[in-house]
């Protein structure tokens, strides 16, 4: 008996610990910020395989994009998701935009993600999701990764940048960049400085778009000096939806400007009044509107279709604007209701999982203090010699 109880101990301690991730999604922090304002909300890739110093620079930068007036028309908020949530049915539909930082390495990414990580991701963009993806991120995103010198292919990437093709360097330092097609001519320098980089630079074609060249290097180290001229920070188009891709760490300059105009430019693109975007939009509210039936009331459920139709037809009209103003506030409210219910979901199976993972204490309990008491009774009724 003794022999058993510490393997069921440690049973019931695994069975606490290994439920507790499933509350990750609802339970993940986000911040928002009041106002009347676009709201965007953003996924920020902290699984397998991510850099953690440079999830927490990019959670930084948010926070200080947040508390300006950089963005704009744009407000943020977002969660850190691992890859399970990444996975999950819902993530498309609580997501506007998916940061992927810098990790261990693009290769590494595509092998955690596995062929249903890509799936999904791609089921993201497809109903109108974005993606920025640095350094690693920017790796992974290609459709080829190549050694720049023998043009030899490395490894295949996800492919959501089908037009862009990555050259793998070997220097890590400063680089220079100069801009081809600046985002943002108003908030950005002709050449930009960014601190470090060991990201690719890139190759494109089609209508991928070249943001930002290679202009110099701090350091004639690696093969970095024969990649001048070459792209660093591109934007490509996958299945109508933008991916924007930087070789350059840009999550580490200690000026937001650089991070806060290409969020911008981005953001612009997932959020643009056009039939495209609302058409997207209009399929996101209505899967929404679907998955969050069952906590709605019928008088909520009718007002959401209302709603739902009435946007339709200003797209119909010609009124983007006003259409995506009505799109977007039933996508909020939509959100935050299936945010609360996943969020009561994992509560009430934590905590079954909590009493399930007790059941062999308690049990154990009452064995050991029946023995005791057992052993007590049958040293009363021994006889005195």
């Amino acid at each position: 008996m003794r022999s058993v109880i510490p393997y069921l101990l440690i049973f019931s301690y695994v069975l606490t610990i290994f439920f507790i991730p499933a509350s990750r999604l609802a339970y993940s922090a986000t911040h928002e910020r009041d106002g009347h304002k676009l709201k965007l909300d953003v996924a920020i890739y902290g699984g397998p395989g991510a850099n953690r110093s440079s999830v927490a620079r990019i959670v930084k930068l948010l926070e200080a994009l947040n508390s300006s007036e950089a963005l704009r028309n744009v407000s943020l908020a977002w969660s850190i998701v691992d890859l399970s949530d990444l996975k999950s049915d819902v993530f498309p539909l609580l997501y506007d935009l998916l940061i992927m930082p810098e990790g261990e390495s693009g290769q590494k990414y595509v092998e955690s993600f596995g062929k249903e990580g890509e799936v999904a991701l791609k089921r993201f963009l497809a109903l109108g999701g974005g993606y920025i993806g640095i350094s690693a991120g920017a790796y992974a995103a290609t459709s080829m990764i190549l050694y720049f010198e023998s043009l030899e292919p490395s490894y295949e990437g996800w492919g959501i940048a089908p037009n862009v093709i990555s050259f793998i360097t070997n220097y890590i330092g400063n680089v220079i960049l100069v801009a081809e097609n600046s985002p943002s001519p108003d908030l950005l320098p002709a050449n930009i400085t960014v601190i470090e980089t060991n990201g690719p630079v890139m190759n494109v074609r089609g209508i991928a778009l070249p943001l930002f060249k290679l202009s110099a290097a701090e350091k004639a180290e690696g093969n970095i000096a024969s990649m001048l001229g070459y792209p660093m920070i591109v934007l490509d188009i996958y299945n109508g939806s933008p991916v924007l891709l930087s070789g350059p760490r840009i999550e580490l300059s200690e000026d937001a400007s650089i991070f806060g105009a290409l969020l911008l430019y981005i953001s612009s693109m997932i959020l643009a009044p056009n039939p495209s975007v609302l058409s997207k939009r209009l399929n996101l509210a209505a899967m929404l509107l679907n998955a969050c039936r069952q906590y709605m009331s019928s008088e909520e459920r009718e007002r959401g279709f209302q709603i739902l139709t009435k946007a339709s037809l200003k797209v119909s009209k010609g009124e983007y604007a006003e259409a995506l103003d009505l799109l977007q506030d039933i996508i909020i409210r939509l959100r935050s209701t299936l945010r609360h219910s996943l969020s009561k979901a994992h509560e009430y199976r934590f905590l079954g999982m909590m009493i399930v993972s007790l059941l062999p204490i308690f049990f154990f309990s009452i064995m050991i203090t029946y023995r005791l008491v057992k052993r007590y009774k049958a040293r009363e009724v021994t006889p005195q010699t």
